[in-house]
Parts: C-alpha cells; sequence; structure tokens
C-alpha cells in the first residue's frame, strides 16, 4: 500500500472568487498549513497573502491548461522527466504533476516563475523545492486520510521571495467529467427491422464523473510508483488486471468504469432538452447517428480505401499507424459528454454487472475501418490487451 506524506497539524480550504471583466470564475485551493499561519519571513503577513492570491490565477491556469504557450517540442524544451514524444497531445500535460514540475524548473520554456506587482513593488513567485520528487508531489486523499481534500491533486509550496513560503494543494480538475441527470439505455443499437427488449436507467438525482480519457501509463505511475518508459508515458495503460484497475480506481476515489455508464456518456441523446424521454434512439456512432457519409461507409464501398490523418483523428483504425502517430490525449474525437477516444483506438474494459460475461469494447485499432464492430454498445469477452477509465459519484 503507498505510504502519503506525513499529514501536517491541520489542512485549510479557501474559496476564491474573482471578478475579471465581465467574467466570473470561481477558484478554489486548498492550503497545507504546518503551523497554524502561512510561513513567513518578514512581519508583513498581510503583503505575503495578497502576492500569493494575485498569483493564484496565473498559478491554476499554469496546472490546468498546461503547455498553453505551445512551447512542447520546440528547442526551448529541455524537460528531462517528459521528453519529446510523438503521443504527447496538449491536453496530456494538463493538471500533469510531471509538466508543473518542469516549468518550476525552469524548462518548459518559459519562466519558472510568476511576477507580482503591487504598488510600486515587484514580487518573484516561483513553486519551492520542498518534497523528495523535486518541486511538487502527487497526493490523493487516500494517502492522506482526510475526507475534506481533493480526490488528488499536486502537493506544492509556493514561494515569495523575501516574504514566505505557503504550502497547498492544487486539485486535479481536469481528469474527469460530468455525465448529465436524464434517462439513459444500455447495449448496441438495435439490428433493422429489429426490436428487442429495452434495459432503460437514468441518473437522475445522481452526481456521476467520467474520466474523459483512457487511464495513461503516467497515472498508474503515480499509483504504483513503477517509472514507466519516459516516451510511454502518454500511453494507455494495458498491462493492469481487472482486480488491479479496481485498486488504481479505488485509490483514486472511484471505481472502474461500467458498461452502461460508457453507453450513456458516449450515445448522444435524440433530444438533449428533454431528460425524460418515453423511448431513445441510439446512434451508431459518437458524432453522428448513422454511418452515411463517415469514412466508415467510405471504407465499406471502396476495397481500396485508405485512412487519412483528419479520419484517424476521430477513430484510430487498422492503417492508421502508417498515417500518423497515435495520440491518446487527442481532442478531435468528442463524445457529447466530454469523454474521448471512445472508438478506435486501444481496446477498453469495463465492469459489466448486466451481461458479465462482455466486458471489452469491440472497436479498437486492430480493427480495420469496414468491420462492423465500430459501433457503440458493441462489446466481446475480454482480449489479452485492454485499457480502462474509472468514473466516481458524489454522494451530498
Amino acid at each position: 500500500m503507498n505510504k502519503g506524506p506525513k499529514l501536517p497539524p491541520s489542512i485549510t480550504k479557501i474559496s476564491l472568487l474573482l471578478l475579471s471583466g465581465m467574467m466570473l470564475a470561481f477558484l478554489s485551493f486548498y492550503l497545507w498549513q504546518r503551523t497554524s499561519s502561512v510561513v513567513v519571513v518578514s512581519s508583513d503577513e498581510d503583503r505575503m497573502t495578497e502576492v500569493v492570491l494575485s498569483a493564484m490565477p496565473a498559478l491554476l491556469d499554469r496546472w490546468q491548461e498546461g503547455d498553453r504557450d505551445g512551447k512542447f517540442k520546440k528547442a526551448s524544451w529541455s524537460c528531462g522527466n517528459l521528453p519529446f514524444s510523438p503521443h504527447i497531445a496538449p491536453a496530456f500535460l494538463k493538471c500533469q504533476p510531471r509538466y508543473l514540475e518542469c516549468w518550476a524548473r525552469g524548462e518548459a520554456g518559459v519562466p519558472g516563475f510568476l511576477s507580482v506587482t503591487l504598488g510600486d513593488k515587484t514580487y518573484e513567485v516561483r513553486l519551492r523545492k520542498s518534497f523528495p520528487e523535486g518541486h511538487v508531489q502527487w497526493v490523493t486523499r487516500s494517502d492522506l486520510g482526510r475526507a475534506d481534500l481533493p480526490i488528488a491533486g499536486v502537493l506544492i509550496d509556493v514561494e515569495v521571495k523575501g516574504l514566505g513560503h505557503w504550502p497547498m494543494i492544487l486539485e486535479d480538475t481536469c481528469r474527469d467529467t460530468f455525465l448529465p441527470e436524464r434517462v439513459y439505455s444500455y447495449g448496441p443499437r438495435p439490428e433493422r427491422h429489429a426490436q428487442p427488449g429495452e434495459m432503460m436507467w437514468d441518473s437522475i438525482g445522481r452526481k456521476i464523473f467520467v474520466d474523459k480519457f483512457l487511464v495513461s501509463k503516467a497515472d498508474v505511475e503515480l499509483w504504483n510508483k513503477k517509472p514507466a518508459p519516459p516516451t510511454e508515458l502518454a500511453l494507455p495503460s494495458l498491462e493492469l488486471s481487472a482486480k488491479e484497475q479496481e485498486a488504481y480506481c479505488a485509490w483514486r476515489g472511484a471505481r472502474r468504469m461500467e458498461a452502461a455508464i460508457f453507453d450513456a456518456a458516449t450515445m448522444t441523446p435524440a433530444d438533449l432538452k428533454r431528460p425524460t424521454p418515453e423511448y431513445i434512439v441510439k446512434p451508431w456512432l459518437p458524432w453522428t447517428r448513422d454511418r452515411r457519409g463517415t469514412f466508415f461507409e467510405k471504407a465499406l464501398k471502396d476495397p481500396n480505401w485508405k485512412p487519412t490523418a483528419s479520419d484517424c483523428s476521430l477513430a484510430y483504425v487498422a492503417g492508421c499507424d502508417k498515417v500518423v502517430a497515435y495520440q491518446p490525449h487527442n481532442t478531435d474525437n468528442v463524445a457529447w459528454s466530454g469523454m474521448f477516444h471512445v472508438l478506435g483506438g486501444e481496446a477498453e474494459m469495463f465492469r459489466n454487472p448486466i451481461e458479465p460475461q462482455l466486458v471489452m469494447r469491440l472497436s479498437s485499432r486492430r480493427l480495420p475501418a469496414n468491420d462492423d464492430g465500430h459501433q457503440l454498445g458493441r462489446r466481446v469477452e475480454r482480449a489479452l490487451s485492454r485499457g480502462f477509465r474509472c468514473y466516481r459519484e458524489v454522494f451530498p
């Protein structure tokens, strides 16, 4: 079992409400206090607080937006713990501890500090090297054993040069997306003229959040502390057994994805304004109600069809490896709920209480585009290679 850092005397949650022009942004962060107050080296504690709060929007933006400057794969990038890789897409660097560490060391192609001007004085705000890992340390509620903390995030120590430092936790707000409360249906679209019994269920009154992407090797590395090859960090984790997947999700305060929840998050409702429809018309694909006009239909009709980079960005199917590198955090293929990579790519494993033998998404990078397995809700028995996601439910 992973051991987290020793818990200090108290952890306090602070919420900020910042008004900028016509936009209202609610920012929440958590302070990790070693004493009853911030650690300062001068008597001007109020100034220390003012500087840190002024720096928070830019610091949160750096954490939540990652490489917003587009420096990855540029000559100025020198992150030894996050080297260039064709598999890394910008979304992978959001809420990414390795990126924040890279930025704090000044290796991300931009200054590793923030400047805050108050009155006629400018202060330098940076992350202090306070942990064995460097400037950041990944923590979860499970590690710290505190129910009042974020599910997961990074522990940092913000230092204001000449004033002091202020430890805090930045929450991981990039990982999952909310599943709207409404009536859903389980299983694939029925074959034409077939009218099988429909299994309906609803999430009304439930707060369910689903992973946007497959769990990556970088994610699993934070859990089991087994280093992954640096160039493979963004790739989905395929090596874990079902029991290990459950253990990983539990460590994150979640559960392994269920087949019915996956169907709900990927099958776009016919009428988004009606959360309680009398019946549900299921689509074949995440982006359209049937195959007409899609590259899947073109592949069925043309034996010489070859995928393009644009096709592969929507669903990474067989043959795409000859066109473009597989990027598990590419965001061109979003489902209606905000989940990505729901067709093609790596095969995906679920919990399935309804049909326990059908635990694997059929659509994968190993199927050619003309295979009818590329449709939502189609599942098969377990395969050797398997990715996975988690979901969590928030209770009142």
